[in-house]
């Protein structure tokens, strides 16, 4: 075990200029993560950290529900956000907060889009379709999808190339609407 500090930037929209004055920063070292994440399948890919700091919400820092229940939102428009790479060949990531909007299929379409998907895609996951060349990509991993201002997905990977159009995939949020309430309960008490 060793001890990890975060910094947690709320506000932000230029990664690059630290002098942007809607920034919030809390440093925290608690936080959680679920305990049967899998880097080999992809899976049970979140966890939860505590700020250490009160957060003061504005027109830059918000809350945002997580989703419940059972609903698929196949069908749904979602947007995902981040500041990942914007193609393959780019070094490091984009300053600029950036985000794109498409429709979420269901896992048995995401699965028929390339056999690839076939074995990656479990019930834990939702796919965002892809739109062109216009998907998640390195550096965007725990970002937001977002369906109905709701929270629906945290953002987990992407097709070898994120060029490709194929789906971008997250975790389904309402797969761990229990851990994170039990969790929340623990860290957050």
């Amino acid at each position: 075990y060793r001890a990890i500090s975060f910094d947690v930037i709320l506000g932000a929209h230029n990664i690059s200029d630290n002098s942007e004055p809607t920034r919030q920063r809390s440093t925290t070292s608690k936080y959680v993560v679920h305990p049967d994440w899998n880097s080999t399948s992809l899976t049970n890919d979140l966890a939860l950290i505590e700020l250490e700091t009160p957060i003061t919400l504005n027109d830059f820092v918000s809350v945002v529900s997580l989703a419940v229940g059972n609903n698929s939102f196949a069908d749904s428009e979602g947007t995902a956000c981040g500041w990942g790479k914007t193609t393959d060949s780019q070094v490091g990531t984009t300053d600029v907060l950036r985000y794109e909007t498409s429709i979420i299929l269901s896992n048995d379409d995401c699965k028929n889009v390339d056999s690839n998907y076939d074995e990656e895609i479990k019930n834990t996951h939702l796919c965002l379709a892809g739109d062109g060349i216009k998907s998640i990509c390195k550096g965007d991993s725990g970002g937001p999808l977002v369906a109905d201002n709701v929270q629906v997905g945290i953002t987990s990977f992407s097709y070898r190339s994120c060029e490709a159009g194929k789906p971008s995939v997250f975790t389904r949020v309402t797969e761990f609407t229990q851990w994170i309430q039990e969790n929340s309960d623990v860290i957050f008490a």
